[in-house]
């Protein structure tokens, strides 16, 4: 821990209250929950969501919020409780919609101080819990309808966090189309941004953009539209950019229900995985490769299994030969009972979400070889 004197703020800005947007999101969705260095408060690690998933983004009426911690505790055993509340402005369903998916779990929450500084309510161990409660006000006052929501945790220090904030952008696929408005910037400064369709825990992502210096959002969703063309992700025929807002055309219905996301990251895609083949199917049966992209699967290669004695290794290498060229321009080697696939540029995140999957036809009478990984 990097232990300093406390001294005056030296004219540093120190302007109260909080921010008009909150960030809030149930435990569950995150595949890992950073932690602070030991005895330290501040997660300098972005926290990694599962495909698909990402923070909720809260208005909060200007003025409104407030992040409170107070020590709790008897001597020799204090510690701290945190609370924000916010006011979101409205009796709307999409408010209602909200609360019922968070009023009864256990969440993270985000709370940005008019400074800038991000402080985490919730954790791992000791998670936050959100309640809301609503007033219609009352005719001919000063009241205003709308919800006051309220976030709870408690944990031995207040925490900051310094990762990124990614937001899931409203984006439901309808009719072969899909539309978003871009996340802000300046919560994300130096991050990569992702264009991705998520189906539940299916997702694929469709294009990345970085912005520069000076870019704003209009720049983003121009930089994801032309990625997303360049790419030429099966099943998604165009995209284009009016002003903030993303738009996606993807193949007739297939992809009703879907959700179009756009979320920052700092993680780069090492586009890496293997297939272990083993001693698979028998004389006369077909083994087939694909990527897997939760809506629709794209060969990458099959072979016939051919008579007589062969290898796990020999095996391998015929299902490897098979699947070199492939859609994807992967680099495909065989090593001993495995088959290693691997994007030629590691950068290179169009397969981030993607499964790599095998399947015999023919007759399977032991599976316990065949191997399913998540690029």
């Amino acid at each position: 821990m990097n232990l300093q004197n406390i001294r005056g703020l030296r004219g540093a800005d120190n302007m109260p209250g909080i921010a008009v947007e909150i960030f809030a999101a149930p435990k569950e969705w995150f595949e890992t929950i950073q932690r602070p260095a030991a005895d330290d408060v501040v997660i300098a690690q972005s926290h990694v969501f599962k495909p698909g998933r990402s923070f909720l983004s809260i208005y909060n009426s200007l003025k409104s919020g407030e992040f409170k911690s107070e020590p709790k505790g008897g001597i020799d055993g204090r510690y701290q409780e945190q609370m924000v509340e916010v006011f979101v402005p409205g009796i709307r369903p999409e408010v209602m919609r909200v609360a019922r998916i968070l009023q009864n779990v256990e969440c993270i929450v985000m709370v940005r101080e008019n400074n800038g500084k991000v402080l985490q309510l919730g954790s791992a161990e000791y998670p936050a819990y959100i309640s809301f409660s609503s007033t219609t006000g009352k005719a001919g006052s000063d009241d205003v309808a709308g919800y006051n929501m309220k976030a709870e945790s408690f944990g031995i220090a207040t925490l900051f966090y310094t990762g990124a904030l990614p937001v899931l952008a409203d984006g439901a696929i309808a009719n072969g189309v899909g539309s978003v408005v871009m996340p802000l910037i300046g919560l994300n400064t130096g991050k990569v941004f992702k264009a991705s369709l998520s189906l539940g825990n299916a997702g694929i992502t469709i294009g990345s953009f970085a912005p520069q210096d000076g870019d704003t959002e209009a720049d983003l969703a121009q930089g994801l539209a032309d990625a997303i063309v360049a790419a030429g992700i099966p099943g998604v025929t165009g995209a284009t950019a009016s002003g903030n807002t993303l738009n996606v055309n993807v193949v007739g219905t297939s992809f009703n229900g879907w959700n179009l996301n756009v979320l920052a990251t700092d993680s780069a895609f090492t586009g890496e995985a293997s297939l272990t083949i083993g001693n698979s199917g028998a004389e006369g049966d077909t083994i087939s490769v694909a990527l897997s992209f939760g809506g629709f699967v794209v060969p990458l290669g099959s072979v016939t299994r051919p008579a007589g004695a062969l290898s796990t290794s020999g095996l391998a290498s015929l299902v490897a030969a098979a699947c070199d060229p492939n859609p994807f321009s992967l680099d495909v080697v065989a090593d001993s009972s495995t088959v290693k696939f691997t994007v030629a540029d590691a950068n290179d995140p169009t397969l981030d979400g993607a499964f790599l999957v095998v399947n015999v036809t023919g007759g399977i009478t032991d599976t316990s070889n065949l191997t399913q990984r998540t690029f």
